[in-house]
């Protein structure tokens, strides 16, 4: 069902996405497959972003969070901070965007697993970039590209 949801977003049918990420989302929870159930609704969230509902995406970027929370999944507390974090620089609110960014990338550290973190700290980058901050900016970004 993920493959039919991103199969869907890609020829714009947003809606008929969203369906098949929370058909996969309900099968996953009666597997008890916890990981797949998380991801799917970051997945979720990335659908609403596209579909122009930032609040539905923060919803469930933020339930994704405290499942992945309660379940130990670091890599999908990381991932979920990351999308709440660009989530909130497309709804124009920079601070908060950088407060998640940087959550994002300490869960991301701590997991041992860095395979995001050029892309959280290349995100934090354009957020500092957005505020007119360009020395932080260019610091972010040359850091992203160390990690690349």
């Amino acid at each position: 069902m993920t493959s039919l949801g991103e199969a869907s977003l890609c020829v714009n049918e947003g809606e008929k996405s969203l369906a098949a990420y929370q058909d996969a989302r309900e099968e996953w929870k009666k597997s008890d497959s916890f990981k797949e159930e998380d991801k799917s609704l970051i997945e979720i969230g990335v659908v609403y972003n596209w579909l122009g509902t930032g609040q539905n995406a923060i919803a469930s970027f933020q339930e994704a969070l405290q499942l992945a929370k309660a379940r130990k999944l670091q890599d999908l507390e990381a991932s979920a901070l990351y999308h709440i974090g660009e989530t909130y620089l497309l709804l124009g609110e920079k601070r908060t965007a950088l407060d998640n960014l940087f959550a994002a990338r300490d869960r991301s550290r701590n997991d041992d697993h860095p395979d995001g973190d050029g892309q959280i700290l290349s995100l934090i980058g354009f957020a500092y970039d957005s505020l007119g901050d360009k020395a932080d900016s260019l610091n972010y970004y040359r850091l992203a590209a160390s990690e690349i």
